[in-house]
C-alpha cells in the first residue's frame, strides 16, 4: 500500500526516484581498478505543489496542462536562482508567446493562470530561459525524449542463464564468479573459481581471478600460488603481475613484490598502481629522489592522481623542499579540496584547519586511512604524530552512533605502537592502552593490520583484545579456523569481550562445525552480553539444526531478560516460534503494549500477527471446529482495540503472503 509514505515522510507526501549509470542496480556491484576514479552526480529536484511533472532537468521542472475547453496553464520550479530569467508559452510555430519575467527562485512554485486557447491549437512550446537568453529548459506538447515503440521489444524476454554445472565451459565459471563478486559474496565467488579450475585446471582466467580475489581476502599463499601458475601460461599478464606483487608484499617478499611491479608497471590499467607501490618501495629504501619520480610518472598520466599527488607533497616536505611541496599541495588541492590527507599536509605546512580535527575524529578509521599511506612510504613519525594526537569530542564533533572516540579505538593505540617501535622507541604504554580499549564497532580489514596486530601478540601472548581483532580480521577473508583459533585463545583470556560469543557461534554454524558447539557459544554470550539479540537468533538456529523442539526453542528465546526492550525484529521471530508451538495466548501476548516502528522494506507487524491469529484458526480447523473457524475468519479484518496497528490496512494484508497460505489451508478444511 501507501504505508512507505508515513514512513519516509511527515506529510504523507511521495517522491520519485530515478537511477542510472554506475551500477546495474542497487544489489550489484562494479569494479574500479586500482588506482581508477569515477565522477558522478545526484540531484534532488523538487516537484511539491505543481501537481504533476512533464518535464524535468537539473535545473528546472515544469507540469502543463490542457483545459478540456481549450488552453493551457503551466507550474514551474527552479533548482537554482535564475535572476531575471523569462518564460514564454507559443502555440505552434507562428502563434504569439505569452510571457511570464521578472525571475525565478527555488522552492518558489509559480503558477501560471490559464492561458486561453481553443481544443484545436496547435501543441504548446514552453521556453525558459536565463538572463543571457540561453535556454533553460524547453517542452513542446506530445514531444518526449523516448525511445521509438517500434524499437521496444514487449513481453517477456529470456534472460542468460549459467549452464548446470557438468555443461558449464571456462568462461561460464569465470562469469558466475563475476556475478557472485559483484553481488559482494566473495567467499562463494572464490569457492567458484576453484571449482572451475577443479574442472578446468590450466583456464589462464579462472586461476588469475581466483588469484586476484585471494590477494583481495588476503589469503597471500593461495594468491602466489595462483598468480605464479598464471603467469607461467601468459608471461605479460599485467593483471597477474601486480596481483603477484600485493600478494609477496603480504608474503613478507619485498624483493620479489618487486619484480612483478616491474612487470606490471609497463602499460595498461595497473600501471599507476604498480608505480605507487614501486615508490612506496624506493621511499622505504631511502631513495626519495626515485620515489617522486615515481609518483610525478603517474600525475602526468592522471590529473585525478590524487593520492599519488598527497604522498608527493608528503615526501617534498619531509626531504625539506617545504616551497616545492606548498606549490603542489595548492595544486592537488585544487583537484580535491575535500582530501583528508591533503588537509592533513596542509596543517603540518603551517595552515589551520580545526575543522580538520573535528572530521578525524569523528571516525577513528578517517585516522588511520592517512596514518596507513605515511606507513607504506615509510613516514613513521609523521604517521606517529597523527596517531598520538589530541583529538576534540563533545557535541562539535558529529559522529555515528556508537562510534567510539579515537583515544578509546585500539587500533589507534596498535599502530601508535607499531610507529614508535619502528622508530626505535617503545610502544609498551601504547599496546597495554590498547589492550584495555573497548572492541565496538571495530572491524579490522587493512593488510597493514596483520603486521600491526601480530607485533603486538609478539610482545604480549596474553593480549585478548588482539587475539579477538585478529580473528575479526582473519574471518574477513574466510580463514574460519584461524577466527576460531585466535577467538578461543581470547576467550580464555577475557570471556566478557562483547559479541565474541556471537561471532565464534555463527561461524561454527556457518563453517559446518558441530550445531551443539554453536549452543555452548550462543549460552556463554548469553551471560556475558544478554542483551545481544544474534544471540538468540543464533541459539534457535542451532537448536533447529539439532533436531530440538519448538517448544525448546521457543523457551531460549524467552531467556531474554528485559522482555520489553526485546528488539523488534526478535519479537517477529518468537511470534512465529511460539505460534509454531501452538503457544497462541503467549504469542498474542507479545503485541501488547509494545511499538511497532515502520521501516522502508521492513516487515510488517501486521502480518505478523496475522500469521499468529491465522494459526489459531488453522489449529482449531484441524479440530473440526469449523463453526467457530468461519466466525473468526469473518472478524479477521476487524479492529482489535487492544492493538492500535489494527486499525487500518489490515485487510490488504490477508490474502497476500504466509498469511495468504494459511488462509488456503485453512478453507481446505473447512470450506
Amino acid at each position: 500500500g501507501l504505508n512507505w509514505r508515513k514512513a519516509l515522510s511527515d506529510n504523507q507526501s511521495a517522491y520519485v526516484e530515478i537511477q542510472a549509470g554506475l551500477f546495474r542496480n542497487q544489489e550489484t556491484y562494479g569494479f574500479l581498478e586500482p588506482e581508477e576514479s569515477v565522477r558522478f552526480s545526484e540531484y534532488w529536484i523538487p516537484i511539491g505543489e505543481l501537481g504533476g511533472v512533464t518535464r524535468a532537468n537539473p535545473d528546472a521542472v515544469v507540469a502543463l496542462e490542457r483545459s478540456p475547453r481549450g488552453g493551457i496553464s503551466f507550474a514551474i520550479d527552479v533548482t537554482r536562482p535564475l535572476p531575471d530569467a523569462t518564460l514564454t508559452l507559443r502555440s505552434g510555430a507562428d502563434g504569439s508567446p505569452h510571457a511570464f519575467g521578472d525571475g525565478f527562485l527555488p522552492g518558489g512554485t509559480r503558477h501560471g493562470g490559464l492561458v486561453a486557447g481553443s481544443a484545436d491549437d496547435e501543441p504548446y512550446t514552453l521556453t525558459l530561459r536565463d538572463a543571457q537568453g540561453r535556454i533553460v529548459l524547453e517542452h513542446t506538447e506530445g514531444v518526449y525524449d523516448l525511445t521509438p515503440s517500434n524499437r521496444i521489444q514487449s513481453g517477456p524476454r529470456e534472460g542468460y542463464s549459467i549452464p548446470p554445472v557438468g555443461q558449464r565451459s571456462e568462461g561460464d565459471w569465470v562469469e558466475l564468479g563475476d556475478q557472485q563478486e559483484r553481488d559482494g559474496r566473495l567467499l562463494v565467488a572464490l569457492a567458484t573459481y576453484e571449482e572451475g579450475l577443479r574442472r578446468f585446471p590450466f583456464g589462464v582466467a579462472l586461476t588469475r581471478a581466483a588469484g586476484r580475489l585471494s590477494v583481495i581476502l588476503k589469503r597471500y599463499a593461495d594468491g602466489v600460488r595462483y598468480l605464479n601458475s598464471a603467469l607461467e601460461r601468459v608471461s605479460n599478464d599485467y593483471e597477474s603481475s601486480y596481483y603477484l606483487g600485493r600478494a609477496l608484499a603480504g608474503w613478507g617478499d619485498p624483493a620479489g613484490a618487486r619484480l612483478a611491479w616491474e612487470r606490471s608497471q609497463a602499460y595498461g590499467p595497473y600501471r599507476p598502481a604498480s608505480l605507487r607501490s614501486l615508490a612506496a618501495l624506493a621511499a622505504k629504501d631511502g631513495d626519495v629522489d626515485r620515489a617522486l619520480e615515481l609518483l610525478r610518472e603517474i600525475a602526468s598520466a592522471s590529473r585525478d592522481a590524487v593520492r599519488p599527488g598527497g604522498l608527493e607533497v608528503a615526501l617534498l616536505r619531509t626531504s625539506g623542499k617545504v616551497d616545492s611541496a606548498q606549490v603542489r599541495l595548492r595544486e592537488w588541492t585544487e583537484v580535491d579540496p575535500t582530501s583528508s590527507f591533503l588537509r592533513y599536509e596542509g596543517t603540518l605546512l603551517g595552515a589551520n584547519d580545526p575543522a580538520l580535527w573535528r572530521h578525524l575524529a569523528a571516525d577513528p578509521e578517517r585516522i588511520l586511512e592517512i596514518a596507513v599511506d605515511y606507513l607504506r612510504f615509510g613516514l613513521y613519525q609523521d604517521a606517529l604524530a597523527l596517531l598520538e594526537r589530541d583529538y576534540p569530542s563533545g557535541p562539535e564533533v558529529v559522529t555515528e552512533p556508537g562510534m567510539p572516540h579515537p583515544s578509546q579505538y585500539p587500533l589507534i593505540g596498535y599502530y601508535r605502537a607499531f610507529c614508535r617501535e619502528a622508530l626505535g622507541q617503545n610502544g609498551t604504554a601504547d599496546r597495554t592502552q590498547a589492550s584495555r580499549s573497548p572492541t565496538n564497532y571495530v572491524f579490522p580489514n587493512r593488510h597493514e593490520t596483520i603486521a600491526v596486530l601480530a607485533q603486538a601478540l609478539e610482545r604480549n601472548p596474553d593480549d585478548a583484545t588482539a587475539y579477538f581483532l585478529m580473528g575479526s580480521l582473519e574471518l574477513s577473508g574466510g580463514m574460519t579456523l584461524q577466527a576460531l583459533d585466535r577467538w578461543e585463545q581470547a576467550r580464555r583470556r577475557a570471556p566478557s569481550i562483547p559479541v565474541l560469543h556471537r561471532n565464534m557461534g555463527y561461524t561454527v554454524l556457518h563453517s559446518g562445525g558441530p550445531p551443539e558447539r554453536a549452543v555452548a557459544l550462543f549460552s556463554e554470550g548469553r551471560r556475558v552480553d544478554s542483551l545481544n539479540d544474534d544471540l538468540y537468533f543464533g541459539l534457535d538456529q542451532a537448536l533447529q539444526q539439532m533436531g530440538g523442539s519448538v517448544g525448546e526453542r521457543a523457551d531460549s528465546i524467552l531467556t531474554f531478560p528485559e522482555p520489553m526492550l526485546m528488539p523488534v525484529k526478535l519479537v517477529y521471530h518468537l511470534a512465529r516460534v511460539l505460534a509454531e508451538a501452538q503457544r497462541f495466548d503467549e504469542a498474542e501476548a507479545l503485541f501488547r503494549m509494545r511499538f511497532f516502528p515502520s521501516e522502508e522494506g521492513g516487515t510488517d507487524v501486521r502480518e505478523v500477527y496475522l500469521e499468529v491469529v491465522l494459526a489459531r484458526t488453522l489449529a482449531m480447523a484441524k479440530e473440526g471446529r469449523c463453526a467457530v473457524v468461519h466466525r473468526r475468519l469473518r472478524q479477521l479484518g476487524e479492529p482489535d482495540s487492544r492493538f492500535t496497528f489494527t486499525f487500518e490496512g489490515i485487510d490488504a494484508l490477508i490474502a497476500r503472503g504466509r498469511p495468504g497460505e494459511l488462509r488456503e489451508q485453512i478453507f481446505r478444511l473447512c470450506p
